[in-house]
């Protein structure tokens, strides 16, 4: 078998452990043959169950699409999670042992983000402005920019 598709089946694994839709038994078989193969299992992920829209889309190896949808975490982690995330991408671009492709990859990614980020904070001045918006919406909004040092 060779490495690349031993990888794949063991992603496959990893995936089952976070996929809702997955039996208890799937789950417990997936931990069995990842401890197997030596990697560290999160024992948490048999029992957590995903919050609704929790995605993760992403461009794999092979060119498959992705959006920048972000993992929503039970314990509001959430922006620690995509601080990581974009830092280890942001890493990925000094790293000597990155190929050149995952290099732009993960330069295309970061864009993506800021651009993201550039329309939310976007959408959050314009909120402040819209007279069919909620003085409590507004408030969120003003202390949303205020965190991210922006000005209406």
């Amino acid at each position: 078998m060779s490495s690349e598709h031993e990888h794949r089946q063991l992603g496959g694994y990893k995936a089952t452990l976070h996929n809702p839709n997955t039996s208890p038994e799937a789950k417990a078989h997936a931990v069995e043959v990842l401890k197997e193969h030596g990697i560290d299992v999160n024992e948490d992920a048999l029992t957590k169950k995903p919050l609704d829209g929790q995605t993760h889309n992403g461009q794999g190896h092979n060119g498959e699409t992705h959006s920048n949808n972000v993992h929503s975490h039970s314990d509001g982690s959430q922006a620690e999670h995509e601080h990581r995330v974009m830092g280890g991408y942001k890493a990925a671009l000094h790293n000597p042992n990155v190929s050149d492709e995952a290099k732009q990859h993960a330069q295309e990614v970061l864009k993506e983000g800021e651009e993201h980020e550039h329309r939310v904070l976007g959408g959050y001045k314009a909120a402040l402005h819209n007279p069919n918006v909620s003085a409590d919406a507004k408030e969120h909004a003003k202390d949303v920019l205020k965190d991210h040092h922006e000005t209406a």
